[in-house]
């Protein structure tokens, strides 16, 4: 439960933390919004981030706090362990008459010795969010991979695209080539002429 005379800090395994008086607490949060043209007509909430909140805790730690028996020395304890807390860079959440925030961090810890039995903190806490991750389902089909073409099958990008094997081409070969073709059309031309099959 929430301490009567000031706040709480509560930690993730259940220990609370109790601040013995708040003077003040001072929750603060800005938006940014772009420097640049929006398009007319564009959605301008697309255009503007609203940070998370910031806090700042003013409290007190006493060796008679008023609901619990006076101690030696307790502030002191009570200080050590809100740096602890610091340290521990774990989540905390803040309880207060008024507001509740979850996920809160400490980010700077001031403290001085307000008098022989007590010590005056200001603390200042940064709220941290957190998104939900988003997961869809990918069909089987779409992860296999795709089967090769054939050999035989047309290639949109011509016949001699592919990987070819043998010796490397030489100029003196490429000129063998054509005349090996020129000859071989010049057959075909004489052995229609001469009636052949």
């Amino acid at each position: 439960m929430p301490a009567l005379y000031g706040a709480s800090l509560l930690t993730a395994d259940g220990e609370e933390f109790i601040l013995d008086a708040t003077p003040t607490i001072e929750i603060s949060r800005d938006a940014d919004a772009t420097s640049y043209e929006v398009e007319e007509g564009a959605d301008i909430t697309d255009h503007v981030r609203v940070q998370a909140r910031a806090l700042s805790v003013s409290a007190v730690l006493s060796d008679t706090p008023g609901y619990e028996a006076p101690a030696v020395g307790r502030a002191s304890a009570q200080l050590d362990r809100l740096h602890q807390l610091m340290l521990a860079r774990q989540p905390l959440t803040l309880i207060s008459a008024l507001e509740v925030v979850e996920r809160v961090i400490i980010t700077g810890l001031q403290a001085s010795r307000g008098s022989t039995t007590s010590w005056t903190v200001s603390l200042d806490l940064q709220e941290i969010r957190t998104a939900a991750t988003a997961t869809a389902e990918i069909p089987l089909a779409l992860l296999k991979p795709k089967a090769k073409p054939k050999g035989g099958a047309a290639d949109p990008k011509g016949a001699d695209q592919g990987t070819q094997t043998g010796t490397p081409a030489t100029p003196e070969g490429a000129a063998a080539g054509r005349k090996s073709v020129a000859k071989g059309g010049l057959d075909s031309i004489l052995n229609l002429v001469n009636g052949g099959g």
